[in-house]
This record gives C-alpha cells, sequence and structure tokens, in this order.
C-alpha cells in the first residue's frame, strides 16, 4: 500500500519497467549521441535536435502507457515503442548530453482527474519529459509526430501532475496555461461583372495548425481544399490559388493564403455575408443543462478582420451597429465594429478564462 506520493514516486524510480530502464539507457545511449546533436553547440540547439530525432524517426505504438513494455534497447533498435518507451529514451539521451531532464506523469483528459489526496499509479496513463535549459522550464513529447518542442497536445493538460524526482514535485497542468491565438485578414472586391472575389490570409493559432498537418496528412490537400470550399456561407464559392506556408515547420504555426470566388449577376443592392471563413456552425455549448463548469481546451484570442471595396457607382446603405458581448466577468468578450467608406469590420473574440 501506497500511503504517500514520495513513496509511489520512489517505487517508479526503482521499477525495472521504469527507472530501471532510465538508468540503464542513459548510459548506452551516449554512444549515439553525435549522430544525433549534430552541428548544435548550445544546450537549448542540442535539446531540440534531440527531441526531432525521435519525434521524427520514432514510431509510437501505444499512447496509454505508463511503465515499459520492452528494453529501451529494443525499442531504439526497433524505432518504435509506446509513449513511455520514446520519452524515456528522450530524457535519457537528454541526461546522456549533460542535459537535465526528468519525467512527468499524468492522466490524459480521457483517463480522468489526479486525486490529490491519494497517490494512486493506476490513475496515470501518460509520461512526457521535462528538461530545464537556461533557467527555462520545457515540457516535451517526442511520442506525438506533429507537436513542436516544448509543446504538448491539449489532452495533457488536466491539472495535477507529478515529476518523477525524489520529491515527488506537484506540476500544475491548467488548461488555461494555453492561449490559442489566430488572425484572418480578407480583402474582398467586385469585379464589376459576375463575381466577387476575396484574398484570404489566414494564420492559423498552434493547436489548429496541428489539426490542419493531420488533416492534410491523413487526407490530402485536395480534400482540405473541399472542406474549406464546403464551409459556410455557402458552397457557392470556389477556392482558387491555395498556398499552405509552415507546413512541415511544426513549431511555426500554418498560414493559408488563397483566393475565394462567388459567381453572381450584376445587382442594384448586393447583401454581403461578411464572415467568408472561421464561422462557427452551431453553438458549442448546446447542452440545455450542466452539473459541472465548462472547460475550454485552452485560451483564445482570435482576431477576423475584412475589407470590403465599394464598387463604383454604389454606395453603403446599412452596416450592423458596432457592439461589445460579454460573459459574466468578461470570461469571453466579442467586439465588433464597422466603418464606412471603404468598409472594414473587425471581430476580435477573447476567451479569457475557462
Amino acid at each position: 500500500m501506497l500511503t504517500t506520493w514520495q513513496e509511489m514516486i520512489k517505487s517508479l524510480l526503482e521499477s525495472e519497467d521504469f527507472g530501471g530502464e532510465l538508468n540503464k539507457a542513459t548510459n548506452w545511449l551516449s554512444s549515439e549521441l553525435t549522430p544525433v546533436i549534430g552541428s548544435a553547440t548550445t544546450n537549448l540547439d542540442k535539446a531540440r535536435n534531440i527531441h526531432a530525432f525521435f519525434r521524427d524517426q520514432f514510431q509510437c505504438t501505444d499512447y496509454w502507457q505508463l511503465f515499459t513494455d520492452q528494453s529501451l534497447k529494443d525499442a531504439f533498435s526497433k524505432k518504435s515503442g509506446g509513449v513511455a518507451e520514446i520519452n524515456l529514451l528522450l530524457i535519457a539521451m537528454l541526461r546522456a548530453a549533460g542535459i537535465p531532464a526528468d519525467p512527468i506523469i499524468l492522466s490524459r483528459k480521457e483517463r480522468g482527474l489526479i486525486y490529490p489526496k491519494y497517490p494512486v499509479r493506476r490513475r496515470f496513463n501518460y509520461v512526457i519529459c521535462r528538461t530545464m535549459i537556461d533557467g527555462k522550464e520545457y515540457w516535451l513529447d517526442a511520442a506525438d509526430p506533429h507537436h513542436g518542442f516544448g509543446k504538448i497536445d491539449p489532452g495533457c493538460y488536466n491539472g495535477l501532475a507529478k515529476l518523477v524526482d525524489a520529491n515527488a514535485t506537484d506540476i500544475n497542468m491548467r488548461s488555461d496555461l494555453l492561449l490559442e491565438k489566430s488572425k484572418t485578414t480578407v480583402q474582398m472586391n467586385f469585379d464589376g461583372k459576375s463575381q466577387w472575389t476575396a484574398a484570404v490570409n489566414q494564420q492559423q493559432g498552434y493547436y489548429e495548425s496541428v489539426d490542419t498537418r493531420r488533416k492534410i496528412k491523413k487526407d490530402g490537400k485536395e480534400s482540405f481544399i473541399k472542406q474549406i470550399q464546403e464551409s459556410d456561407p455557402g458552397k457557392d464559392m470556389l477556392v482558387k490559388n491555395l498556398v499552405i506556408d509552415s507546413l512541415a515547420v511544426s513549431e511555426m504555426p500554418v498560414t493559408l493564403r488563397y483566393d475565394l470566388s462567388v459567381p453572381t449577376a450584376v445587382a442594384d443592392i448586393y447583401y454581403l455575408d461578411p464572415v467568408l471563413t472561421d464561422r462557427l456552425k452551431q453553438n458549442p455549448l448546446r447542452s440545455p443543462s450542466r452539473l459541472y463548469p465548462v472547460e475550454m481546451p485552452y485560451l483564445k484570442d482570435a482576431l477576423y478582420t475584412i475589407s470590403i471595396a465599394v464598387p463604383a457607382g454604389y454606395k453603403v446603405e446599412e452596416l450592423p451597429k458596432p457592439t461589445v458581448i460579454k460573459m459574466p466577468d468578461d470570461g469571453a468578450v466579442f467586439t465588433y465594429k464597422s466603418s464606412i467608406g471603404e468598409v472594414v469590420l473587425k471581430f476580435p473574440v477573447r476567451w479569457k478564462s475557462i
């Protein structure tokens, strides 16, 4: 019976399937270090190269794992293993390079919360790495091929986690530590004949970028274009000239640049829907009653701006009035502003709390 967190963590460190494998790997991985770190000279660059090596060269076969199911030497040889095996290898090689690193054990959101007062080992189902470089703390997960250095999946941000050290240090992985920032700019024009056109520049947030990379890797670029085309405000939009920046750079947000065209007949009056992208199709909070607080995966700061050039011979008859909508305690804020001339509409949306 494990009565304290220190006892539980001590048992992990002494276990052959966790601490034992980690200690052995730190020794034999020293000989594998030179080709991995390459020409890197600083600890940060060495850590980036080591993380990229395991992330890009190894395949994760089990995303629900606390103890190793095979030796770390076998996992290294096969270049595959569970999340515990890959991230323990990451920690071992960082240590071999002289970089401080320790495991963090946690319960992902789908597993449920950790009970702070009760050291129940079976509640944990995931292992990541914590390293300190030049006084800064980084959390790393080399088992997930889509995340960059210092980034982990939102599903890991599930409250209490434990650093596997002598003190069984608490790690508070709250969802509100994450801020997802995105910005979309649209320039809309009428060609005077048969269609409205729009040039879209969409800088996605980090986690939206991860989803985009996953979709394109799974279904291909053409399927991704079709998803854009079939999104609101309608299927009449045609997507052309799509350019995707930073698709292969995990640390950078994905930027989409493309042209939209909406065929239309010449008319005396046009009614325009300014929200061409980033549209919520339905209320995400649809439950008529709730027993518990709603937790969003991250804080959100999104800005949508559209500039509409007024065609020659036309004038703006009506614009929506500026408005500010706030949730209690300013938990979320929606602001709408407009101006006449070239019509410029801005829609900042901010989720400030969870």
